[in-house]
């Protein structure tokens, strides 16, 4: 292996049985064994698990000409640590638990000219608002304009990067009567002024969406509810005049959808939105014309759900939502090629919420919205995570003791030169042996997309979720095991993510093999 290349050639199958004794260290070449050092480079002496051979068992490992078992113990799990490419992976925290009092349907957009995000209108069950607040990332302040749009909610709202301005475009008053009213807001001088567009202008409507497109300099309004029916119609306002596209492709009519604009990419992001009933598709426009992506992984179909761009990560963030009446309490990151779950999400996490990304922090802000407990009006931001966060994900497969559960022991965290333990119950109680993953990612390993139904290699039943990077066994007495993990003590690490899942090796099992457990997120700080 040349010096610095990270990972083995492959996995394949052992033909005689794997013996586990961690006494002895003959399984391994010579520079595996006990003197292996933690190391934070990646070199020919400290390889970790790479490739695209997915949940192979017995594992072996086969590198340089050798096989060989993979024996992982602690000293061989730590310089793992991490010659994986290293990874920040943001998380939901909570900013603020009170804020302004209309936490449904409300609308906010960041400005760059003061670094602030600013949120109008709502709902609070009985009265719709009219009322423009501020919010600089640690309070909310209500501003006192002039002037407003009156009482408003289901409204679209972006900010016009070179205009200075905040558009507002439709939306309903608390008798749902839909408005064709533009208005812009200028956060300089905290003064709403209604625009009188030239020409034609979009029809009444709530539930529609706008984004800015930076590339062209014009506001895109998207799709709606008029009172009668749902919108299909795309329309692009310049500050000046309101002018409607006309496109060979298009999404079907809805209103309440996800809705962003990729400054990376150049693109207008859709996903989901209502009519008949609640969608799962993505689409995008370019400025001429709607291609729907067919991604290998999709979100549930939802509604009544907002979308964000990432301008620092380069994805768009997508949080909760509805469909069917149910509150969903997911969260999810498209990057143009596919989407993948977020571990991390709000507590509860609520759709019909207001969501704008703050440029100055790098951090997505969500205010409100609706979920199974009510309307919120809690402040939540999606950015790097402030301490060590464990996040569970994901279903397990049972065995024979039931449905293997990975945890953080109690009092136990991934911090920075910390020894980590990670337990795992509903093992066989009459004792055996377990794996536990470790790995970069929770979406792709090699060509497989996660999550990744195991049923295809044997292991009916299961799902992996977790990148089989690298790995390490551990015994089991009773019904529980225990992993622990030396983490190396470098400030660097901070936010550094990984992902774990654990395997119960049990021939009782339904499928007659394995268990499989959720898989959690490993955030260091």
């Amino acid at each position: 292996m040349a010096e610095g290349e990270c990972g083995f050639s492959k996995l394949i199958q052992l033909e005689e049985p794997l013996r586990l004794n961690d006494a002895d260290d003959s399984a391994l070449p010579a520079d595996e064994q006990r003197t292996t050092s933690c190391c934070m480079v990646c070199d020919s002496a400290t390889p970790a698990l790479s490739g695209s051979a997915w949940f192979l068992q017995p594992l072996v490992l086969q590198s340089d000409g050798n096989t060989y078992p993979i024996l992982m113990r602690l000293a061989h799990v730590a310089p793992f640590a991490f010659c994986l490419s290293v990874a920040a992976q943001n998380a939901w925290q909570l900013n603020a638990a009170t804020g302004p009092g209309f936490g449904l349907w409300a609308g906010m957009a960041y400005a760059l000219s003061t670094s602030k995000c600013y949120l109008y209108g709502g709902a609070n069950g009985s009265t719709t608002s009219n009322e423009t607040w501020e919010f600089d990332g640690s309070s909310w302040v209500q501003l006192q304009p002039a002037s407003n749009p009156g009482e408003r909610h289901t409204f679209a709202i972006c900010y016009d990067t070179l205009r200075d301005v905040v558009v507002l475009f439709g939306g309903a008053n608390n008798s749902y009567t839909p408005f064709s009213e533009t208005w812009e807001f200028h956060p300089t001088s905290n003064t709403w002024t209604q625009a009188t567009p030239a020409g034609a202008v979009p029809s009444a409507r709530w539930g529609c969406h706008m984004v800015y497109d930076i590339g062209r300099g014009v506001a895109v309004l998207h799709g709606g509810y008029s009172g009668f029916g749902f919108t299909p119609d795309t329309w692009e306002w310049d500050g000046t005049t309101w002018t409607q596209q006309t496109t060979s492709n298009s999404p079907s009519p809805r209103d309440r959808f996800g809705f962003a604009y990729d400054i990376a990419r150049g693109k207008c992001v859709l996903f989901g939105g209502i009519a008949a009933a609640a969608s799962d598709e993505t689409w995008e426009y370019d400025g001429v014309d709607w291609t729907q992506v067919v991604t290998p992984t999709t979100p549930p179909a939802r509604q009544k759900v907002r979308l964000a761009f990432d301008a620092a990560r380069g994805v768009c963030v997508m949080q909760g939502g509805q469909a069917a009446g149910v509150q969903l309490l997911d969260s999810w990151e498209y990057d143009g090629s596919n989407w993948r779950q977020i571990a991390s999400t709000p507590t509860p996490a609520r759709g019909e919420n207001a969501t704008a990304y703050d440029l100055s922090r790098n951090t997505t802000v969500v205010f409100g919205g609706y979920s199974y407990t009510g309307t919120s009006t809690q402040t939540w931001e999606y950015g790097l995570a402030t301490s060590a966060q464990v996040h569970p994900f994901g279903t397990g497969c049972p065995g024979s003791g039931g449905i293997p559960s990975l945890q953080a022991a109690a009092g136990s965290t991934p911090g920075i030169g910390a020894n980590f333990t990670m337990d795992i119950a509903n093992l066989p109680a009459a004792g055996g042996f377990g794996y536990l993953f470790f790995g970069a990612s929770n979406y792709q390993f090699g060509p497989v997309y996660l999550p990744f139904d195991t049923g295809i290699i044997g292991w009916s039943g299961c799902t992996g979720y977790v990148s089989p990077d690298a790995g390490q066994f551990f015994p089991h007495a009773g019904s529980i095991g225990s992993v622990t993990i030396a983490l190396p003590n470098n400030p660097l690490l901070q936010h550094f993510t990984f992902y774990a899942q654990a395997l119960s090796f049990d021939a009782a099992a339904p499928n007659g093999q394995v268990a499989l457990s959720n898989a959690a997120e490993l955030i260091i700080y």
